[in-house]
This record gives structure tokens, C-alpha cells and sequence, in this order.
């Protein structure tokens, strides 16, 4: 009897079970919430932009992860490639609201690049109206210069916002860039306004080097000609007034740039093959009626002597000079970013490594296509690497070198040694000598200094070709251009009876 009322037991502990899990006929089922975020219901502007900016990170980061380009040369089409169409999709879902006749125009400098990622052009022009109009209005009805001046600078700086944001923009608005160049030429007042005028110029310069990337020479030239027909209107004081703008000490490099530019890279090339000297005679020409300084004079690397390279020694003193540049080689000595190196002691590592990226993707692709090519990359001690204590000049070396084999950097690295002193006890700050090691030798008058990031070709006899601030993709094309011209030229010499 009690096995079977054990049974019964069972029997209904189970039904009762049973009976717990079933849902009842009127119980309604847990459905999960809608996660999927819907960018339409966004209100504010800073909600529309935060989403558009996760969009583009999320779509940067997966070209990253499905194809990477480092091994592709520059692409002239590049700069008009339309952005990723999620992306435009959500800044035209979550910025439908705005209207481009009522938005704030204080708000210009977000509403007006949102609008260009949704392919809001005719919004984007709206807003810009508008917010040049309130520029005008504020000198509307006063009477006084200093309020005046006021206005004219808030238009200036406008123009100089919009235009930068159309060029930069993805496509790029060159067309659009170009008129917004020209309608503002014909509102500077005659003579010339230093500020205005000098934005003008670099407007014009600007448009010219896209140009010249997308591979339209013929309005590269003629931009470079239009900035070279008002820096030639310029009286001298003009001129000076210019020079205390933003273009600063870069003025003669400025006007060098637009001279070389109007000339035109077949030119360029042309004379090169000839011969360096030719190429030099040339380029010290155009120097000279850019700047009116001689060329051989001046501190116009062009035509200079590479100098040779030095080497840190085990006690953190200069060493003799290196073989480097190589003797009757075609060299390319590159001031890498420090970034490149891993000696950056800061959180943001990750995030320069990445903006070293370019850099060292470039370097390879020319390793690859040119391995003829002696390729130096320098750099300097700065008494610490990462979050290692202070390693010795010897010991930083080695640590540079091992990290650029880490990242697969051609080349042959030179470490100089940075001279330093430190300040009296209990401070014992390093503070460095403002004489740095090859960087200094390297810099060739105001207008040409050398920091990270610069570049130099130099001919298989030790002169230097080519200078440029910065090694990437859309200089890539006339660095190899050039390098190509070098190396026919020590081939053909090479083939020729002795």
C-alpha cells in the first residue's frame, strides 16, 4: 500500500508540474523590446550628430576589417568616392526635422557639414546664406570702423569655414568650392585687405593641390596662375601685411608652391630627365621668381647636398656619421612620426599608431615597387619609450628598431642623440637642447624646417630632388614619378661604355 500511494504521489507532483509550466489560455507571451534604434525620432541636433559619428566609426572600423588599402597605390578618384550609404542614410533619417530655413544659424558650424553628409547641398547652401547674412547685419546701421571690421571678419571667417568644409567633404564639392573662391574675390576690396586677401590665396592654392590629386592638371595650372596673379598685384606693403597673416613664414613656400604648380608636373619631370642639373636650374629659377632670392642662396634644399647622417653612441653622444644617405644610390630619408615608433607615453597610443598608418603604408608600398630604393628613416632619443623606465640611448635604440620590424617598416632606422640637461635637484627635470640631432642639419632656412613627418628624395650623387613636410597617399603618385625618372637614369648610365 505504501509503494502505491508512493506512485500516486508521483503522478501528481507531475501533473502539478505540468500544470505550472502550461500557459494558461488568456496569459500573453513576453515579447523582447525593439532594440533597433530609429535615428527619425532623434530631436535634437547633438543626438543627430552623436548618431551619424557612431555610423562613421562603425563603417571606418568594418573597411578596415573586410579590405585594407595599404597596398594599393593612390586612387585619383578617391577624394570624389561618395560616403558609405548607412551613413547617409542615417544624418538624412535623423536630420529630417531640420529645416535649413529655420534652423539657428548659430548652430552653422554643425548644421552645415550634417547637411553635406546627407546630401543636403541645397540646405547646406541655404544655411550658409543665411549665416552670411547675420554676418552683414551686424555691421548693419552702425557707423563706426571697429564694428565694421567686426562684421567683415565673421563674413571672412565664413567663407573661409564653408569653403574648407566643401573641399574636405565626401565627394568633395570642388565645383561648388571653386565658386564659393570666386564669388568671394570679387567682394575683396581693392587694395588688398591682408586677412581677406591672404585666405583668398590659400583658397585658391587649396583648390589647386586637389586638383592636382584628382589628376586635373589643367585646373591645377590655372588655379596656381590666378593665386600667382594676386600675390603679383601685392605693393610691397601689401605684401608684408600678407606676411603677418596666417601664411606667416610659410609665404615664400606658399608662393614657391603656386609657381610650381602653374609650371606643372610634366614640366618638372621633363627637366629631371635631363638631368639633375637641368631639374635644379629649374626649380632654383622658380624659387627665384617666386621669392626673388637666389636659389643657391637662400635655404632652398633643392640643389643642397644631402648631409650625412649621425648615430647615437652607447653614451648618448653624437657618433660619427653614418653611411646614410647611401653614396651613388637613389635615397629617400623619411623623418618618421614619433608615433610610428611607439614612443608616445599615452593612452591614446592605439590612436596615433593608427594615424601612423598612412605613413608607414606608403613607405611600404614604395619598398615594394622601388626596391632599388635606400630608404633611411630617422629618428632622435627622447629619454624614455612607452612605460618602460628611462631606458639608455643604446637600449632606446634597440627599441625603436625592434618596433619598426614590428610593424614592418622598410628601411634602415638612424637613431640620433638628443642632446639634454636637467634642472636642479629636487626638480631633475630632463629638459632637451634645442639643437636636435639630423633634424637640425636637415633644415634648410625659415621657410623649409624639418620636423616629423618630413621627406626627402635624393639623387644617386647626393642631392636632394624632392623635400615635402609630409609622406602620403596623394603625393605618392609624383614621389614615384620622380623616383622612376632617377632609376632610368642610373640604368641607362650604368649600360654605357667605360
Amino acid at each position: 500500500m505504501r509503494h502505491r500511494g508512493l506512485q500516486v504521489a508521483r503522478v501528481v507532483v507531475l501533473a502539478a508540474m505540468l500544470a505550472v509550466g502550461a500557459p494558461a489560455a488568456a496569459q500573453t507571451l513576453f515579447t523582447p523590446p525593439d532594440t533597433v534604434a530609429n535615428v527619425g525620432r532623434y530631436s535634437t541636433l547633438e543626438e543627430c550628430i552623436a548618431a551619424t559619428d557612431r555610423v562613421r566609426a562603425r563603417e571606418e572600423t568594418r573597411a578596415r576589417t573586410h579590405g585594407w588599402n595599404d597596398t594599393l597605390p593612390w586612387n585619383p578618384k578617391e577624394a570624389n568616392e561618395t560616403l558609405p550609404a548607412p551613413l547617409v542614410a542615417t544624418a538624412r533619417a535623423c536630420s529630417a526635422h531640420l529645416q535649413a530655413a529655420s534652423v539657428p544659424v548659430s548652430d552653422f558650424s554643425l548644421i552645415f557639414p550634417l547637411f553635406l553628409v546627407a546630401n543636403r547641398d541645397a540646405d547646406a547652401h541655404t544655411v550658409l546664406a543665411r549665416r552670411l547674412a547675420a554676418a552683414a547685419a551686424r555691421g548693419a546701421g552702425k557707423t563706426t570702423a571697429a564694428v565694421d571690421a567686426r562684421a567683415e571678419k565673421d563674413r571672412v571667417a565664413v567663407l573661409d569655414s564653408a569653403f574648407d568644409m566643401y573641399t574636405h567633404a565626401k565627394p568633395a564639392r570642388i565645383e561648388t568650392a571653386d565658386s564659393l573662391a570666386r564669388a568671394f574675390d570679387k567682394t575683396v576690396v581693392r587694395p588688398f585687405r591682408a586677412s581677406p586677401s591672404a585666405i583668398l590665396m590659400k583658397m585658391y592654392i587649396a583648390l589647386a593641390g586637389k586638383a592636382g590629386e584628382i589628376e586635373d592638371t589643367t585646373t591645377m595650372e590655372r588655379l596656381a596662375a590666378r593665386t600667382i596673379s594676386i600675390l603679383d598685384s601685392l605693393s610691397p606693403a601689401e605684401a608684408q601685411e600678407v606676411r603677418e597673416t596666417e601664411i606667416g613664414d610659410s609665404y615664400n613656400l606658399f608662393s614657391y608652391s603656386a609657381h610650381a604648380a602653374r609650371a606643372g608636373f610634366g614640366v618638372l619631370l621633363d627637366s629631371l630627365r635631363r638631368g639633375t642639373a637641368a631639374y635644379v636650374a629649374l626649380q632654383q629659377s622658380l624659387w627665384t621668381e617666386s621669392t626673388g632670392q637666389r636659389g643657391d642662396a637662400s635655404g632652398f634644399p633643392i640643389g643642397k647636398t644631402a648631409p650625412r647622417l649621425t648615430m647615437a653612441d652607447a653614451a648618448g653622444t653624437a657618433g660619427a656619421p653614418t653611411s646614410r644617405p647611401v653614396p651613388g644610390k637613389v635615397n629617400l630619408v623619411v623623418f618618421l612620426h614619433a608615433s610610428c615608433t611607439d614612443v608616445l607615453p599615452r593612452p591614446m597610443r592605439l590612436h596615433a599608431l593608427s594615424d601612423c598608418a598612412p605613413e608607414a603604408a606608403s613607405l611600404r608600398r614604395i619598398a615594394a615597387r622601388f626596391p632599388a630604393v635606400e630608404i633611411t628613416i630617422v629618428e632622435r632619443t627622447r629619454g624614455y619609450f612607452m612605460y618602460l623606465p628611462p631606458p639608455s640611448p643604446e637600449e632606446e635604440t634597440s627599441l625603436i628598431g625592434k618596433t619598426l620590424e614590428a610593424h614592418h617598416m622598410p628601411g634602415t632606422p638612424v637613431v640620433g642623440a638628443t642632446q639634454f640637461f636637467r634642472l636642479a635637484p629636487p626638480d631633475h627635470r630632463r629638459m632637451e637642447r634645442k639643437e636636435l640631432p639630423n633634424f637640425t642639419q636637415y633644415t634648410f632656412g625659415k621657410s623649409w624646417p624639418t620636423e616629423e613627418g618630413a621627406v626627402f628624395l635624393i639623387d644617386p650623387d647626393g642631392v636632394i630632388v624632392w623635400p615635402s613636410s609630409v609622406l602620403e597617399r596623394s603625393s605618392e603618385k609624383l614621389l614615384g614619378e620622380l623616383i622612376e625618372v632617377l632609376l632610368a637614369r642610373q640604368s641607362a648610365q650604368a649600360t654605357l661604355p667605360h
